[in-house]
């Protein structure tokens, strides 16, 4: 069966005809007072001799001064249409693109001899042949009424699996009265009965849906209506499972001429958040609606929520459109006009909508038969001498191979091409683009620009610090530009506005000047950061008095213990029991520095005598040092030594004696007393 529906979409899709006419939608939209970004959006209808859509396709170009996304327009969907020989639609092919790649999509539709609908069925994939997805299955009864509609869903398995059934019934005067839906995919299956009853003049009185399960609301509608069947009132009643009916919503009809009230009035318990609602229509002498407004009642009075309105001309044609609405947040406006030439074809339609921020969008339309030519040149009418002129153009009409003429050749790549590649253009200039089909028909179009001059600045990214993980090295120019905005890029960073970056990883940095026309020039440098060297002085650790340890700090080019030591081990032991910390810096070949920090438990083990002894407290601030020895310790020798190994300060020190370190650099410092060790910190 597969196999057949493939066979006759491919004889049935081949014979789409190529289109007899086409109507092009263009819009241009924007956001008030960002001009830095825009889009163009395109839409294009062809039909073929007999008026039956063929083919629909949509496009965008999008723009923006920071990093140009497209040069021309690009597909976004493509839906092909095939048709039997009754004209109802038997394939359709749709194509969509998005920056995740393509995806294609193929529906073939079969029909009984009565042109009902009796199988549709979906295919997918991202390359032919496409697999099956989907198979749609309907029934109709005698009356070419609608009985049943199966969804199935193509699986794993390779089989079509139950997924969804609706059933409709209906009485003897073709009403329907029941309509059933069963949702196989849930467990248990969920399913849904809808019953409805009727008045002698075909209207519903009421209709009644019960769920099976607690994750459906069963809910019941009652209809009242006027002598003239005018529906005045409907109530609908919710309840769970085995509960009794409770009144949820009330929809008052009052009628005035062309205009209808509507009352909504909750339910009383505390689900409910309005206590009422009204909706005022106003309709003209055709039918239209030309007024809708919605109000809530708060605190005695009607408030304004939402309101729409429409104008039409004297043919019906809508001319003017308008709606405001209020809530949290920012409220929401859109107006739109509607213009139309002296054949009542819609031309062009401009809409204008506010919500927190103002934006735009601008559309044309065209008609375009065999016989004819349009071309439309769609651009940035600004660009920058440094970048290509961002343009689209849509050649509709007339019977192909074109011929393509620009005039003049000024900063063409070849004026005989539909795309040339314009660069370097600095200067404002008018391009004549016309295009003569293989019948000898021209058409034309015009592409007016207005480039900036060059402002590019020469420089150089340079930088200073070690090159390496997890350390200060950052990234600058040699000439910091006047009057231009700077920012970075980098792995992981999307945007710093900054003349200075922290390269923290390895990869592409981009610099990038903007100058006051927003013209934009970048620059670029690789960054390769070295890996910081691994320390390790093992796991912290205990051991006996006068026992002894080697602290090792593995190979590496330099050392700087907290003892002052500046060699790959030590050895430390205490005669007292004590805890005792341990650091190191090591600098690898690279210049790169990294630390390890390891604590020693000195304590008493069997057969020893304990030593009992007070701390020494060594306090630093800004200026000074603070030392304070314990009653046993009269007096010990103080050894202050800077990160590169140096001996700043070496003298013997008593009780509560400050040292003036006043005239040192900030940094971080070692010092050494007999029986302790530490670090301290100069800010």
């Amino acid at each position: 069966m597969k196999q057949l529906i493939i066979f006759l979409f491919a004889i049935i899709y081949s014979t789409i005809s190529f289109a007899d006419s086409t109507t092009v939608k263009i819009c241009y939209n924007g956001e008030f007072g960002f001009p830095d970004y825009r889009t163009i959006d395109k839409e294009i209808n062809r039909f073929d001799s007999t008026g039956k859509l063929v083919q629909n396709e949509t496009y965008l170009f999008e723009y923006q001064s920071w990093g140009q996304v497209d040069t021309t327009f690009h597909l976004v969907t493509r839906t092909d249409y095939g048709y039997n020989v009754s004209g109802l639609i038997d394939t359709m092919l749709q194509t969509q693109v998005d920056f995740n790649g393509t995806n294609y999509y193929r529906y073939n539709y079969v029909y009984d001899v009565s042109g009902n609908l009796i199988m549709k069925l979906q295919f997918y994939g991202t390359t032919f042949p496409l697999d099956s997805n989907l198979r749609i299955i309907k029934q109709y009864d005698s009356n070419n009424n609608l009985i049943s509609e199966s969804e199935e869903q193509y699986g794993l398995s390779q089989n079509f699996s139950p997924y969804t059934l609706l059933t409709w019934s209906y009485d003897s005067l073709d009403r329907n009265i029941e309509y059933r839906k069963i949702n196989y995919y849930s467990t248990p299956d969920d399913s849904l009965i809808t019953t409805y009853t009727y008045s002698a003049s075909d209207k519903i009185l009421s209709k009644m849906e019960l769920g099976n399960t607690t994750s459906l609301d069963s809910v019941y509608y009652v209809y009242v209506y006027d002598s003239n069947d005018s529906l005045i009132k409907y109530t609908n009643y919710r309840n769970s499972i085995g509960a009794s009916w409770i009144p949820y919503e009330t929809h008052d009809y009052s009628y005035t001429g062309n205009t209808t009230f509507e009352m909504i009035s909750n339910c009383p318990d505390t689900s409910c958040s309005d206590t009422s609602l009204r909706y005022t229509i106003i309709n003209d002498s055709s039918g239209h609606i030309i007024d809708n407004l919605l109000e809530y009642y708060n605190f005695g009075s009607w408030l304004f929520r939402w309101r729409e309105t429409h104008a039409y001309n004297v043919l019906g044609n809508i001319v003017d459109y308008y709606s405001r609405s209020t809530g949290l947040g920012c409220s929401t406006e859109i107006h739109t006009t509607y213009d139309y030439n002296t054949s009542d074809d819609l031309i062009h339609a401009y809409t204008y909508r506010y919500h927190c921020n103002e934006f735009y969008s601008d559309c044309y339309y065209y008609n375009v038969d065999s016989d004819s030519i349009l071309v439309l040149i769609n651009h940035i009418d600004t660009t920058c001498s440094n970048s290509f002129v961002p343009f689209a153009i849509t050649v509709e009409g007339g019977v192909p191979p074109y011929q393509y003429d620009w005039t003049p050749g000024n900063y063409l790549s070849d004026s005989t091409v539909l795309y040339p590649t314009i660069t370097n253009f600095d200067t404002t200039l008018t391009y004549r683009l016309v295009v003569t089909d293989a019948m000898g028909r021209t058409a034309s179009d015009t592409l007016k620009l207005f480039g900036y001059p060059d402002l590019s600045v020469p420089l150089n990214i340079i930088s200073f610090g070690l090159p390496c993980e997890n350390n200060s090295f950052q990234l600058t120019m040699d000439t910091i530009p006047l009057n231009y905005t700077i920012y970075w890029t980098a792995p992981n960073i999307f945007r710093i506005y900054n003349d200075t970056i922290v390269a923290a990883t390895s990869g592409n940095y981009n610099l990038f000047l903007i100058d006051t026309n927003g013209c934009q020039y970048s620059y670029q440098t690789n960054v390769n950061l070295f890996s910081q060297p691994v320390v390790s002085l093992g796991a912290d650790t205990t051991i006996c008095l006068n026992d002894t340890v080697v602290l090792d700090a593995g190979n590496f080019n330099q050392y700087l213990w907290n003892t002052g030591d500046v060699s790959q081990t030590i050895e430390v032991n205490s005669q007292s029991p004590m805890s005792d910390t341990f650091f190191v810096y090591v600098t690898d070949t690279n210049g790169c520095i990294n630390s390890d920090t390891i604590s020693v438990n000195y304590v008493v083990c069997l057969g020893q005598d304990e030593i009992n002894t007070s701390g020494i407290n060594v306090t630093a601030f800004p200026k000074q040092i603070l030392i304070e020895l314990p009653s046993a310790i009269p007096a010990t020798e103080f050894t202050l030594i800077d990160i590169t190994g140096r001996v700043v300060i070496n003298s013997v020190i008593h009780d509560h004696q400050l040292i003036d370190i006043s005239d040192l650099p900030t940094g971080v410092y070692v010092y050494r007393l007999e029986n302790y060790s530490g670090k301290i910190v100069k800010e």
